[in-house]
């Protein structure tokens, strides 16, 4: 073992430590997203609890992406969960290139929601399924990603040893969250 007072007497440069990197701050549009290499693809997981050691199942989601070609790409997903009789829809369009969010549509048996967004803006309507909804109409400090499609950011990031990001979400029932 050489100390360090040892190395540098022996012409050995001292070792360095180096803070690791400030993650860095991505937004709709960053150009480290890729999301063009999204695939379009269906994935369907099964929902289980687990009771006194029995594994009991509860429900399935499927997980749909397409790919929607054209002047503007864009991302269509559909999420459904089935458990029991009862159903939720979630459905979210993403442009392809940026990711920025277009629009969210949600049902769940006593709630639907409809949200559009455009660039930091967001409006549409939240109520119960069979009575108008309340409006919304907000504009945020900046542009957000979907909280629906936070894996679909993962999934475009360069994930490479040394990369660090941090995103911002809006979920309409909670707001903004890194």
């Amino acid at each position: 073992t050489v100390g360090i007072g040892e190395a540098r007497a022996q012409g050995v440069p001292p070792a360095t430590t180096t803070a690791p990197a400030l993650p860095r701050r991505i937004v709709p549009g960053d150009t480290s997203l890729r999301g063009a290499r999204l695939c379009a693809d269906t994935l369907v997981y099964a929902l289980t609890g687990f009771r006194d050691g029995d594994e009991i199942p509860v429900g399935t989601i499927t997980d749909i992406l397409a790919r929607e070609e054209g002047d503007a790409p864009r991302l269509r997903r559909t999420m459904s969960v089935q458990r029991g009789q009862s159903r939720l829809l979630d459905s979210t369009v993403t442009d392809m290139q940026t990711l920025a969010p277009r629009m969210h549509f949600s049902v769940q048996p006593q709630r639907q929601l409809r949200i559009e967004f455009t660039g930091s803006r967001v409006r549409g309507t939240i109520g119960p399924v069979d009575a108008p909804g309340v409006a919304i109409d907000t504009t945020l400090r900046s542009p957000v990603f979907d909280s629906g499609n936070w894996d679909l950011v993962v999934r475009a990031m360069p994930l490479a040893p040394g990369f660090a990001a941090v995103f911002r979400v809006y979920d309409l029932e909670t707001g903004m969250h890194d």
